[in-house]
Parts: C-alpha cells; structure tokens; sequence
C-alpha cells in the first residue's frame, strides 16, 4: 500500500485523479482519499497539522513493513536561483535544535537530491529548501515506519511540478519503487537466499546490514533478472577470502552496494 500525504490542495487534486481516488470512511480528521492502492491524506499547512495528520493516518490504517510513505509539497528554496527547477528527493533532513538525519537510499531514482532544513545549517549548498513540514514527516513517519519507506520530494514550482508529463513519471517511479523495497514474499528463489545469507557471513555483516544487503539483491534481480548478475568477480573474490572483521565487511559492502546502484 502506498501512503501519500501533501499539504497541498492542488497536488492533492492531481494525485486523485491521477489514481482515481474516492474519499475513504474514517473517523480520521482530515480528509483522507482512497483507491485499491492508496491512500492521501491532505493535511494543514502547519506544522503541527502535518505531524497531526500523519499520526491518524497510520494509526488507522497500519502500513506494516509492505508500505511506502510519500511526501509530496512545493518546496520554499533557500536560493531560488540554485535551486533545480524540478521535483528533488530529500535525502537529509535537518530538525529545528539542529539535528540531523540522512535516511538510507535502497533504489535508484531520476531526481535531483538535496537537504530539507528547518532552518539553514550551514552554506554547503546541499540544503536546498526551508521546509519545516519535511522534518515533521520524517521525524513522525520513523516512528511507525523504517527510513527505507519514508520518501519526501519537493518542488520549487507546482505549475511544473503538476505537468502531466512531469508527475506522471514521478508516481510512476513511486509505485515501481513500492514493488521494489515492500514486498510481503522473499522475492529471492531459494538459491538466491543461500547467496544472501553467505555474502552476510562472508561480509561479517550485522542483522541490520544483511537487512540491506538482501535488498540490494531484491534490486539486483529486478533489475537485471538474477541476483548475482553482474556480481560474479565480487562473489567470487569473497568465496576465496572472506572479510576477516566488521571493517573490511563494511568496505566490501560498499563495492557491491556501488556495483548495484552506481
């Protein structure tokens, strides 16, 4: 099940008619719209309406681990002038004491990628939009759901942002991605388990990272048919000399996370 959530009418509207949307039956208050795959909440634009919002639409209806959060919103840019005229995905966020947070990207995607702050942290210029909303939906949503199914794109602009052509692609990519991270079935042939489980060993890999490593794989065999496709030098060297610790587990990890996802 997807989970769509704006604060914004006109992406609302878009997005209703894009999955052809009904409103649901709840005693949620905000409106909430529904199809066999969906569900948006519009929120407020506030703040508190936001973190509101997104509570009572994951209490009433679970998402589980087979669920992928969307944020949709226009975005306010720090610098209009360095700020990608198109939908960007945020990878960091930045919370109003300061605090930080980086989420794990586990799917290739299209978009531009840049940091969704409270306020501005520093000059990097990898912040891009003031966008104290971002930080109420992640900090939320990690409370009910793993940061692999929190996802927040932001538009400078939503008459671009709303082009048929432009959003389309973009809930496109949504719903391959939910097919991709949020699956109730293994999605690996018994074989390919046997791979997982043997590259976390040989890797030295922790519960957590054999949780990413097997969705790395998931991606791998979507991608190109077979998890071990084009992984074979790799496997290969790791058959002949496993890691001997975490360290060097973490540095493998990395060449075949960059082997998979360039």
């Amino acid at each position: 099940m997807l989970y769509f959530v704006t604060a914004g009418r006109e992406i609302a509207g878009v997005l209703k008619k894009e999955l052809d949307m009904k409103p649901a039956a709840s005693a949620v208050p905000y409106p909430v719209y529904q199809s066999n795959e969906a569900l948006l909440c519009l929120s407020g634009p506030d703040v508190l309406d936001i973190a509101s919002a997104l509570s009572c639409l994951l209490t009433a209806w679970p998402c589980g681990s087979n669920g992928l959060l969307i944020s949709l919103d226009q975005g306010v840019p720090f610098q209009p002038e360095c700020c990608p005229g198109e939908w960007t995905l945020c990878t960091g966020f930045c919370g109003p004491d300061g605090r930080r947070w980086y989420p794990d990207l586990l799917a290739a995607h299209p978009f531009q990628e840049g940091g969704a702050a409270w306020e501005l942290p520093d000059d990097s210029g990898y912040w891009l939009f003031q966008d104290p909303g971002a930080w109420a939906v992640i900090h939320t949503g990690s409370r009910f759901l793993s940061p692999h199914q929190l996802l927040c794109l932001r538009h400078p602009d939503l008459a671009a942002g709303l082009s048929e052509e432009s959003f389309s692609a973009l809930v496109s990519w949504v719903f391959q991605t939910a097919s991709l991270l949020c699956r109730r079935e293994s999605g690996l042939n018994a074989e390919e388990q046997v791979l997982a489980r043997r590259l976390a060993e040989q890797m030295c890999l922790s519960h957590a990272m054999a949780l990413r490593l097997r969705q790395l794989l998931l991606y791998q065999k979507a991608a190109r048919g077979c998890a071990a496709e084009g992984l074979e030098e790799l496997i290969g060297q790791l058959n002949t000399r496993p890691c001997q610790n975490k360290r060097e587990g973490k540095i493998m990890f990395e060449q075949l996370r960059q082997l998979i996802i360039p």
